[in-house]
């Protein structure tokens, strides 16, 4: 076996530091992660009932967009490649 004991006894060292490293990163009694930062709070404003309803009017506006953007491109796309397909074959 080649290596020296010092070696060995370094090894050991380094597992055992990396082991209580991990250990210490999950709390088994909570299951979560320990750490020193706190959890993240969001202060989202109110909105009234007017402005929920134009909102969601707005989302719904450019998923429509998105979506014909969308459904434009894959005509496109299986237009081109049926196109080569057939052309491509004279």
């Amino acid at each position: 076996m080649a290596g020296s004991l010092e070696q060995f006894k370094g090894l050991v060292r380094r597992r055992k530091a990396l082991a209580s490293q991990r250990k210490n990163k999950f709390d088994k009694n909570t299951l979560d992660y320990n750490t020193i930062f706190p959890k993240t709070t969001y202060d989202f404003p109110e909105l009234t009932e007017f402005e929920l309803q134009k909102l969601k009017a707005q989302i719904r506006a450019s998923k429509r967009i998105e979506r014909r953007n969308h459904f434009f491109l894959l005509f496109l796309i299986v237009g081109i490649v049926l196109s080569l397909v057939i052309f491509g074959m004279n």
